[in-house]
């Protein structure tokens, strides 16, 4: 999971990370696409548009 990232973005602790992104998975509201080092997570409520990440 990306805590590491969500933690410097935020400025909450690793275990706040790591519950806050769980939740948002188990309710549907983050999409995972990929695996491993491929793996990307977006945004998925609707009527939010992704706009690519570019690299």
């Amino acid at each position: 999971m990306m805590t590491d990232k969500y933690t410097k973005m935020t400025g909450t602790s690793e275990a706040t990370a790591s519950r806050d992104l769980t939740e948002l998975l188990n309710n549907d509201l983050l999409r995972v696409d990929g695996a491993g080092k491929a793996t990307r997570y977006s945004v998925n409520v609707p009527g939010w548009e992704q706009l690519p990440i570019l690299g």
